[in-house]
């Protein structure tokens, strides 16, 4: 009080009993008095809101034994519960929690969805708090897109509060929507909030195009497709630049699951490698650090993985973790890890089904683990298995020195061969760890460890290569199983990937290219291009278009999908009531046996999630503010029924995009329900 000078003094109330306490807690309980100085000007309009003030690891204390440093607070009016944790130089451990209280006399709050679709109409609420103890005479401002909208002058009784609304209509090809909400008082009090809410578009954006490979000279067509947007042009002549676009591809994927963790960690591993043999700085230590440490974490007790961290154990999915560790083998912090899984799986073989077996057995092989490989494999007949099972089986008699030729000489028999001179085995299938592409992945290890068959494994990179027609792989694991079999033998001949060459490419434009990696944008036009190749090596080209598809019809080839809503008492209703709770409903009928599924439910945007509830110990879900993600291991032919708990909070009437359910790892199997609607009335 003594630093105060009563001439700056504007404004002072008194604040008694339960209105000092309620915001003061005990301290308040003899009352409090604010002090407004002529001097306060306040930050009126309230933008940045987040669950957290601040985050400061690695302070250190000065010689006072102080750590000092400046905060801004977030512009949310709550209360902070600041965590401080200390350790000495002796490891002596302490922590400390303080509270930290924002207030402000008088208070606008805006409420307003988190996101809106085009053509959603929405109710955004405006609170208007008094917490003093005399009547306030407010003026009130409501504006979207800074225009205003609403405009009043009222009053607001000591300790009361009252609110206004304003409809919101998200247009069509609006990006964000700027809400505001103020109010300021005659006395010079003022507060406001300042919302942006993301439009997101109604449909679906798909990708149309080709992908090349070009050896030799060579020309290719590419269709230009007229009511889709601008063509991007990509090419490449250096298999080191595919690789670690691929690894960037890898890294960028949002997901992690235990196999995608796993597959994150090769990839990083090879462009490690990459960047050593290209003499770069590698910058992603950290990231490796941080999925070992989940996997690590997620090992269970008896060794095992499975597919998320705390679900049971999967055969496949510590087989797979296994392999991708083998890699660091030299490292002493993951050998505990290693051990564990391989006495894991050693002690499962007599419980396994044959696929598990030579799963497991070609694990144990890769490893090195000392054990009586003969006594299993001769209780298998080579001819019964599929070809996964016998390039297992192959790879298991070479580097056990158990004869291998005639088991070699079958499989040579069945390859297969494609138009650009790519060289394939294995079987199109749901399953990623046994498919065509982990098939011929395995068989191009198998080859590379017996000498005589350096044709053969250049002819699987062409295949691999190929398969890249969305100009990455399909999924995470043919990533990262591709790269890391396909790395070693690149290195050798690295200059034989290297090479230039030179395109020209004709149509509307004509460009030609000598430097590369190469890309342009180019407007469609009335023209295809041509694309002619000469010289150099193997030129790698793409060409796509984006498509946004305003109207996406309901698909049933593979999965049948129904969504509706009920009330409390499980009745189905076609209209939601704000402040009452109820429940999205999607039964997804599965028309074919499918493992790993992902079932994508958009929600309505005046909705906020009641309860995130993680789901069941065979699925596992991710809650974003437009949609929730549920990923389900296997699902065998019959119905499902998923449960979304909801709290409707805006009236409006709201679009809801379309439910889809797809396999995680081909996505060309899915299955989707129409576009749809919902009222929210008060």
């Amino acid at each position: 009080m003594n630093e105060l000078n009563p001439n700056e003094i504007a404004n002072t109330s008194i604040l008694k009993g339960t209105e000092a306490t309620a915001i003061y807690g005990a301290n308040g309980a003899n009352g409090a008095i604010i002090i407004t100085t002529k001097g306060f000007n306040p930050k009126m309009m309230r933008e940045e809101f987040r669950d957290y003030a601040f985050w400061k690891p690695n302070l250190i204390t000065d010689e006072n034994g102080e750590a000092k440093f400046a905060v801004t607070y977030p512009d949310n009016i709550t209360s902070w519960q600041t965590y401080v944790v200390g350790m000495d130089k002796q490891h002596h451990i302490t922590k400390v929690s303080k509270l930290v209280k924002a207030f402000k006399p008088m208070l606008a709050q805006l409420a307003a969805p988190q996101f809106l679709i085009e053509g959603d109409i929405a109710t955004a609420i405006g609170k208007k708090i008094n917490y003093t103890a005399s009547s306030l005479n407010v003026n009130v401002d409501f504006s979207l897109n800074g225009k205003q909208q609403l405009s009043s002058a009222e009053t607001i009784k000591a300790n009361d509060a009252g609110t206004s609304e304003l409809e919101i209509t998200a247009a069509p090809g609006a990006d964000t929507i700027t809400a505001r909400f103020s109010m300021k008082a005659d006395n010079g009090f003022a507060d406001g909030e300042q919302r942006k809410i993301p439009v997101l578009r109604k449909g679906t954006m798909e990708t149309i195009g080709q992908f090349n490979i070009m050896e030799g000279d060579t020309t290719v067509t590419v269709a230009v497709h007229q009511n889709a947007g601008a063509v991007k042009l990509f090419a490449q002549n250096n298999t080191f630049d595919v690789l670690l676009d691929e690894i960037d591809h890898l890294k960028k994927y949002p997901y992690y699951c235990m196999e995608q963790t796993g597959s994150k960690l090769t990839g990083l591993l090879m462009e490690k490698k990459i960047r050593l043999a290209l003499k770069q700085d590698f910058k992603d230590e950290k990231e490796i650090s941080k999925l070992l440490a989940k996997i690590q974490k997620g090992q269970l007790f008896d060794g095992g993985w499975g597919w998320w961290e705390g679900s049971r154990y999967n055969i496949t999915i510590t087989n797979y973790i296994t392999r991708a560790l083998l890699q660091m083998r030299g490292d002493a912090l993951l050998e505990t890890n290693i051990r564990n899984a391989l006495l894991f799986l050693n002690n499962q073989l007599p419980k396994m089904n044959k696929y598990e077996l030579l799963e497991t057995l070609y694990t144990l092989n890769e490893a090195g683990h000392d054990m009586d490989y003969h006594s299993f494999l001769k209780r298998l007949s080579f001819d019964s298995l599929s070809q996964h099972q016998q390039w297992q089986m192959l790879s298991i008699l070479h580097k056990q020195k158990l004869g291998h030729e005639n088991e070699l000489q079958k499989l040579m028999k069945q390859k297969t061969s494609t138009m650009l001179g790519g060289l394939h085995w294995g079987e199109r299938c749901y399953w990623w760890d046994r498919n065509e592409i982990a098939t011929t992945v395995l068989a191009y290890k198998t080859l590379g460890n017996i000498a005589g068959y350096e044709n053969e494994q250049r002819q699987i990179t062409q295949y691999f290569l190929e398969q890249r027609k969305e100009g990455h792989w399909r999924n995470t694991v043919e990533s990262a199983t591709i790269l890391s079999a396909m790395l070693p033998d690149i290195m050798k001949r690295n200059q034989n990937f290297t090479e230039k060459a030179q395109l020209t490419i004709g149509g509307d434009t004509n460009i030609v290219v000598k430097d590369f990696p190469f890309a342009a944008k180019l407007k469609a036009g009335t023209t295809n291009i041509t694309v002619s190749k000469q010289g150099g090596g193997v030129v790698y080209f793409s060409a796509s278009q984006q498509v946004f598809n305003t109207l996406p019809q309901a698909v049933d080839t593979n999965f049948r999908i129904q969504t509706s809503f009920e009330d409390k008492n499980g009745t189905t209703i076609s209209k939601l009531k704000a402040g009452e709770k109820t429940k999205l409903q999607v039964v997804v009928e599965v028309l074919k046996d499918a493992d790993y599924v992902q079932l994508e439910v958009p929600v309505p945007a005046g909705c906020t999630y009641g309860n995130k509830h993680g789901g069941f110990w065979y699925e596992h879900r991710e809650y974003f503010r437009d949609k929730v993600l549920i990923f389900v291991e296997q699902l065998k032919k019959g119905k499902y029924t998923y449960s979304i708990e909801l709290e409707p909070r805006y009236t409006g009437i709201y679009t809801i995009n379309p439910a889809k359910v797809e396999l995680m790892y081909f996505p060309v199997f899915y299955g989707r329900n129409g576009m749809s609607g919902i009222e929210i009335q008060k």
